[in-house]
């Protein structure tokens, strides 16, 4: 991965980006800080799953939501729930000066923990992250980060989500996760509208707001990111992976890996991201 920052205002902070992931944790993840020999901060998001985090003076429980700001010269230990895996945005970067040069945020106003109650929103600002260093757009990448940021910094001064509202996330996120634990299931759009309680035009316009995309798009996406998992963490075949994911044509699969990733399914593996 490269490294990128940008001044967004030679009067403030800027950001240096060093490496943005969203990555589903194997079943035997765990985290050491030190084995990475990071300087920095890190952003640590859990966008679902559960398990513990040990900083330097208290431990904490994981689960979706919970989002830090780790200073990486500080060793901080991670577990998981092997049966409920980890989904994780990370994103290394430093504050810096108009020179470019790191500097650290002021803690009184950047707190360490902060519990993000409306997980869709937050996954939505940093999957834009990830992706913008994906394409190596530096600027759009750093546009992300400062907003989420900004979220994590005024969260206690957020203004109260509608109950409706938190309801229909908290609805979209449930279907999510059962998404997300069994991506080779089908799911016909009338049965997600029915577990959400609405008209399937509805349960749409409700994956758009919250996910940013539709029930099929999340689908999709859930698939490609468990055969990115088989393909790193397994010896399955391609032909195998997309029918474990519930896909009846090996070749579909393969065209639609490709149209996600820019990679075939074995050049992916060859790579070892």
């Amino acid at each position: 991965m490269g490294m990128y920052y940008i001044i967004m205002n030679p009067n403030t902070v800027g950001l240096r980006i060093y490496h943005a992931h969203m990555t589903y944790n194997p079943p035997g993840w765990t985290w050491d800080s030190d084995r990475n020999r990071w300087t920095g901060h890190h952003l640590w998001f859990m966008g679902g799953g559960s398990g513990h985090l040990q900083a330097p003076d208290v431990a904490y429980e994981l689960g979706a939501g919970d989002c830090f700001i780790l200073r990486m010269a500080q060793r901080h230990l991670g577990t998981q729930d092997p049966k409920h895996p980890l989904m994780v945005y990370g994103i290394h970067f430093d504050p810096v000066d108009r020179l470019g040069r790191a500097r650290p945020f002021s803690w009184s106003d950047m707190p360490r923990h902060r519990r993000i109650g409306n997980v869709p929103f937050f996954t939505g600002l940093l999957s834009r992250c990830v992706e913008a260093m994906r394409v190596k757009d530096p600027e759009s990448a750093c546009y992300w980060l400062r907003a989420a940021l900004r979220v994590i910094r005024e969260y206690d001064t957020q203004p109260t989500v509608p109950a409706a509202e938190q309801r229909h996330a908290r609805g979209v996120e449930a279907l999510c996760r059962t998404i997300l634990r069994h991506p080779e299931q089908p799911r016909p759009l009338a049965q997600l509208a029915a577990e959400l309680g609405c008209t399937p035009n509805h349960a749409i316009r409700l994956f758009r707001r919250h996910k940013q995309m539709t029930p099929g798009e999340f689908l999709i996406g859930a698939r490609i990111d468990a055969a990115k998992n088989m393909l790193r963490f397994s010896s399955l075949t391609v032909s195998e992976i997309a029918y474990q994911l519930g896909y009846s044509d090996p070749y579909f699969f393969s065209k639609q890996f490709k149209q996600r990733t820019h990679h075939a399914p074995k050049a992916f593996r060859r790579l070892k991201l």
